[in-house]
């Protein structure tokens, strides 16, 4: 029969992952936006382009990492409740 639950050291390792994916597209996100800016290019277009990639796609980068985050907390949280509940 199997057995019902999690196994807390895979959960925690998924946690990690979660944590570790959400920094890795940020930090992706925030080097393209510094070779965008970095380009030779000068003029309206290039003001507008800077602007809507900090306010659009940045935005949702750090979206994306704050709820991975928060995911990576909850499995952190349900695996501190499994190993209570596994050993009372």
């Amino acid at each position: 029969m199997p057995i019902k639950g999690m196994t807390p050291e895979i959960t925690e390792k998924t946690a990690t992952r979660l944590e570790e994916t959400g920094h890795d597209v940020l930090t992706l996100v925030e080097d393209t936006q510094a070779k965008i800016v970095d380009l030779d290019w000068s003029g309206e277009d290039r003001d507008t382009c800077v602007a809507r990639y900090e306010d659009e796609v940045l935005a949702i980068a750090r979206t994306v990492r704050d709820a991975l985050r928060g995911l990576a907390e909850q499995a952190e949280s349900n695996a501190q409740h499994q190993r209570v509940t596994s050993t009372t």
